[in-house]
């Protein structure tokens, strides 16, 4: 009875009078080896890079096809992965671990868009990090300085004067056609260099501050031909300064450097 029940789950009745594996495709296989997992009534269940050897399509289809399952069961599921994307499609609690310790752990999307620190923003892939040394300022905010400019950043109790790392993601950086005059705070002047070859999410480069300036990523765009901008043209790029994160170079679990 469990059988059939588990097997209906995953929409693998048809398999289950094969004398032979041999013919399986990858994406059943899979689904035969959750089945033999919860047939026996796990209160949790360990997966270890289940989908690493299926193609991109297959991958996609199981991911959105396991989330479904494992919300209708009711259970706890602790899944290894190094593919960020699926940790993004399958987590509701993401942790990151680096030499063998818990790094940060949070609901997924607040992991993501705050990484707790400069090691775990690389392991996540944020996009933009520039380092330079923070000055009061003004109007309320403070300046990163660095070698390629000054960036108005919104970073309550920051260090000011020590070196520091800041970064922001590429979709909330905006990109906009080139102005004359004055910009207002948060926009700078550069020029289009490049976008990149994704179809999934293609992402424009724009280097800030001339030939020797930081190279922004900004985007994803879901229609490239519609850019604000050509390529190797001038444009403004908008770097929201709440938008940035300081990014600690120390363990936030221990505090030592690293």
């Amino acid at each position: 009875e469990r059988t059939d029940r588990i097997a209906g789950l995953l929409g693998i009745e048809y398999l289950l009078h094969r004398r032979s594996i041999r013919g399986l495709s990858g994406g059943e296989k899979q689904r035969v080896a959750l089945a033999r997992a919860l047939v026996v009534e796990p209160r949790v269940l360990f997966l270890d890079e289940p989908f690493s050897a299926l193609d991109p399509a297959t991958r996609r289809q199981l991911h959105a096809e396991f989330r479904t399952l494992w919300t209708r069961l009711g259970l706890t599921t602790i899944l290894v992965t190094h593919d960020l994307d699926e940790a993004a499609a399958l987590a509701d609690t993401l942790a990151v671990l680096m030499h063998g310790r818990i790094r940060q752990a949070g609901p997924a999307a607040e992991v993501f868009d705050r990484p707790a620190d400069l090691a775990t923003a690389r392991f996540l892939l944020l996009e933009n990090i520039l380092e330079g040394r923070l000055e009061p300022a003004s109007d309320g905010l403070a300046h990163l300085v660095c070698d390629s400019g000054r960036f108005a950043v919104a970073l309550p109790a920051a260090p000011a004067g020590d070196p520091v790392h800041v970064g922001i993601r590429a979709r909330h950086a905006r990109l906009h056609p080139a102005a004359s005059g004055p910009l207002p705070t948060g926009r700078y002047p550069g020029v289009l260099e490049s976008l990149s070859l994704s179809v999934a999410a293609p992402r424009a480069r724009v280097r800030l501050g001339g030939p020797a300036g930081p190279l922004v990523e900004c985007g994803p765009f879901a229609d490239p031909a519609a850019l604000p901008a050509r390529i190797g043209g001038p444009a403004v790029l908008e770097l929201p300064p709440e938008r940035f994160l300081l990014l600690p170079t120390t363990d936030p679990a221990q505090g030592a450097a690293r």
